[in-house]
């Protein structure tokens, strides 16, 4: 049972055609997704919130930052993934009764988030986390398998920074594909730093190590499909759901966990 929260309101209308894929990407057939407008949270509720959320450890780091705007995106980042991941196990089946603060999540050396303490009879395998934040929102997603999730705000800063990560080619798949250039651009971004967080685990790729190879639509939202450069856990694409929300860009993938194995052998 959850411990009584501050209000978090979940105010991202997330595509119904994105969740579904996700899904279909698990041998679970289960996700957990949580979005929180931080904006509802900045007038007194943050140590509240800390309070109600985070264990000893966690209560530690979060005092270390001093920079107000960086504690409350840190916290509800740590809130969406546990929240994310008690949804997660409440469609399992998980009948035992947890707290956000009976699950912990610690940092790896990449500076990927990663469970790091979570009852062991409630999580069997351990599922992968993915936060991000872009505005005044806040999103994380938990799934069986590597998973990664991104969130951007539709800004001109897409079109200063275009070199970087979308060539002449990509751009002629997406201006073929979909609305207009921002979004396009939008989408692109979302996709491929989606793809790097769910590799960050164990692979570094940078935005010229993955190419849009193709991009279709089903339903509301798009499927980009990213080639990946040799190496990459054994893993040659993948493929990204991504759907423009309220001025917002939003993309998420799910691999199977044998590609880490896949890399060893």
């Amino acid at each position: 049972m959850l411990t009584p929260l501050p209000e978090t309101p979940e105010s991202l209308s997330i595509s119904a055609s994105l969740t579904d894929f996700l899904i279909s990407c698990t041998p679970e057939k289960q996700i957990g997704v949580t979005t929180i407008d931080t904006d509802h949270l900045v007038n007194g509720a943050v140590s509240e919130l800390a309070a109600a959320c985070l264990n000893e450890q966690e209560m530690r780091q979060f005092n270390t930052y001093t920079f107000e705007k960086r504690r409350w995106q840190w916290l509800v980042g740590r809130v969406c993934a546990k929240k994310s991941v008690l949804k997660l196990l409440a469609d399992t089946g998980t009948s035992q009764e947890l707290t956000l603060s009976d699950i912990a999540i610690g940092v790896a050396p990449t500076g990927r988030p990663f469970l790091s303490s979570t009852p062991a009879e409630a999580a069997r395998p351990v599922p992968d986390i993915s936060i991000s934040h872009s505005g005044r929102l806040v999103i994380a997603l938990a799934a069986h398998g590597y998973c990664g999730i991104d969130i951007q705000l539709l800004t001109d800063t897409l079109f200063k920074v275009k070199s970087r990560y979308c060539s002449e080619q990509e751009h002629t798949l997406l201006d073929a594909a979909v609305g207009d250039e921002l979004t396009q651009l939008g989408l692109l971004w979302v996709a491929k730093e989606a793809v790097r967080k769910c590799f960050s685990s164990f692979e570094t790729i940078g935005f010229l190590g993955m190419e849009l190879t193709g991009i279709e639509q089903s339903g509301s939202c798009s499927l980009l499909e990213l080639r990946l450069a040799p190496g990459c856990g054994g893993v040659e694409s993948v493929t990204v759901a991504a759907s423009a929300e309220d001025q917002y860009c939003l993309g998420a993938c799910i691999v199977p966990g044998e590609a880490e194995r896949a890399r060893a052998a």
